[in-house]
């Protein structure tokens, strides 16, 4: 069941090349945010929640300050019943105390640590994802579009501006939008920006700053719209912290 688990520390931003693997991971960090891109979207993962990655997926990530966290691999065989796409997900202290645990399980894990790990990958199938993920089109207009607020998310050209640069109608694209991603273009550009702000913030940028950047006039509109968003402020967000997981976590 449980092919490895180890603690990950990164001090560089270098980002991580396309890849896959036969095995299931789950990452969960305590220092820093981990965006990690795949065929079908983008998912963000600030310290306190967990991120799954299933079986022969194709990603790549990019760290965003220092990373501090752990990262288990599961066999194929136990990620049958685990969700088939990569997701963002919150955790109380059960999940981070089995996955700090787990470093010091025997090879192969004993019976009592196989069902701790049982009851870790139940946790994760159980848990509803989190609002920390971006669908990607597949419109190849509509993907140019996405590409382009990626790298400037502060860009604050209309929907009518955005069609003609790409090449089609403001009204077809108000409707593949959603037809695609799930979300309206007004909503998928607020999701990115927000999200976007976590990576600006990780790395030590000023919240006015990552308002700024992110297309925000002032940093109180920036942390009203997070707050609606996500139910929590910025800083809130990137402070929390499982009670399992203690500064000493990995001693």
């Amino acid at each position: 069941m449980l092919l490895s688990a180890a603690r990950i520390r990164h001090d560089d931003a270098d980002p991580e090349a396309w890849h896959c693997h036969d095995s299931g991971q789950l990452s969960l960090l305590r220092q820093g945010v981990l965006s990690i891109a795949t065929a079908n979207g983008r998912l963000w993962l600030p310290p306190g929640h967990l991120a799954w990655i299933p079986p022969g997926l194709r990603h790549a990530s990019q760290r965003h300050g220092p990373i501090d966290g752990l990262s288990l691999h599961f066999s194929a065989a136990a990620c049958s019943r685990l969700p088939a796409d990569a997701l963002a997900m919150t955790c109380d202290a059960l999940a981070p105390a089995i996955m700090r645990r787990a470093l010091d399980f025997a090879a192969p894990p004993s019976d009592r640590e196989h069902r701790l790990l049982e009851i870790l990958l139940e946790e994760v199938a159980e848990s509803p994802p989190l609002r920390l993920t971006l669908p990607q089109p597949s419109d190849p207009r509509l993907r140019r579009i996405a590409a382009a607020l990626t790298q400037a998310p502060d860009d604050a050209r209309s929907r009518d501006a955005w069609a003609q640069w790409a090449g089609l109608s403001g009204r077809n694209l108000s409707r593949l939008f959603p037809q695609e991603t799930g979300l309206s273009f007004q909503a998928w550009r607020r999701r990115l920006r927000l999200l976007s702000s976590l990576e600006l913030l990780s790395a030590g940028q000023p919240v006015g700053v990552a308002a700024w950047r992110c297309g925000y006039d002032s940093p109180s509109a920036f942390i009203a719209a997070f707050r609606q968003d996500f139910g929590c402020t910025p800083s809130q967000l990137l402070a929390r912290r499982p009670d399992a997981f203690s500064d000493n976590y990995c001693s």
